[in-house]
């Protein structure tokens, strides 16, 4: 369950292509209202898709890239 100071950002993606996964990171911290100084000192947690067991190119499964 989310609490109310928490905050969570979604967003499809259709590859893994390394600077496609950089743009979206980077447009959910403006859309989650960060900025870089917001993560000074602090652990932040990205979760990635885990649907089922499956072959990564299949995209079912976190690829290693992310």
């Amino acid at each position: 369950m989310i609490r109310p100071d928490e905050k969570v950002a979604l967003s499809p993606c259709e590859s893994y292509d390394k600077d496609k996964l950089k743009q979206i990171i980077e447009e959910q911290w403006t859309n989650l209202g960060l900025d870089r100084s917001f993560l000074e000192g602090k652990k932040v947690a990205l979760k990635p898709n885990l649907v089922r067991k499956m072959d990564a190119s299949l995209g079912g499964t976190t690829h290693p890239s992310v």
